[in-house]
């Protein structure tokens, strides 16, 4: 038994489990508020009867921009990087980056060179201004869910103050910025 579940643990962490995935799942069921996971129980644990537990997970479905994303209880990112919004930040910051080198003279300038408008240069700059933990976790994909690309588009200018872009970009609630330190 100790040894199949160490065969099944090296299994899952392969680049693609998706074998062993099929061969252990018997149905997913998506519901309004959950997701059920029926496991072949034989499978898992070498059983000569056939049986299977359903692992229910609370999930909610969250409109994002354009897109519908499944959510997990309990998980605010999420957890894949967003490549638009990285790009946006890189655009940001290397903008930033002209104009404070005087690369580029003023705005205006960078707007004419980029084919853009004054005012949607300004909207990108302001970008580059996030709190550093916010960067790291659109970076690292464990923004909110409901944090992309539109919606910060949408939602520029940001404010300066740190804890108050935590606030209004989603990072913080009750009280706690989304890392799960005290806000403000």
């Amino acid at each position: 038994m100790q040894e199949h579940a160490h065969d099944l643990a090296n299994q899952i962490q392969q680049p693609h489990p998706s074998k062993l995935i099929k061969t252990i799942l018997h149905q997913v069921t998506i519901h309004p508020n959950s997701l059920d996971l029926d496991i072949r129980l034989q499978k898992v644990f070498h059983l000569e009867k056939e049986g299977v537990f359903t692992l229910q997970i609370p999930t909610r479905i969250k409109r994002c921009g354009s897109t519908l994303r499944l959510l997990i209880h309990g998980n605010q990112g999420t957890n894949t990087a967003d490549p638009k919004l990285i790009a946006h930040l890189s655009k940001a910051h290397d903008w930033l980056n002209q104009i404070i080198t005087a690369k580029t003279p003023s705005i205006q300038a960078l707007a004419n060179k980029e084919k853009v408008s004054a005012s949607y240069v300004s909207k990108v700059i302001d970008c580059a201004l996030l709190a550093p933990d916010i960067v790291r976790a659109i970076m690292n994909g464990s923004q909110p869910a409901e944090l992309n690309l539109e919606k910060l588009r949408r939602l520029t200018p940001l404010p300066i103050h740190w804890d108050e872009q935590r606030k209004y970009l989603g990072f913080a609630s009750n009280g706690k910025s989304w890392t799960g330190k005290d806000v403000g």
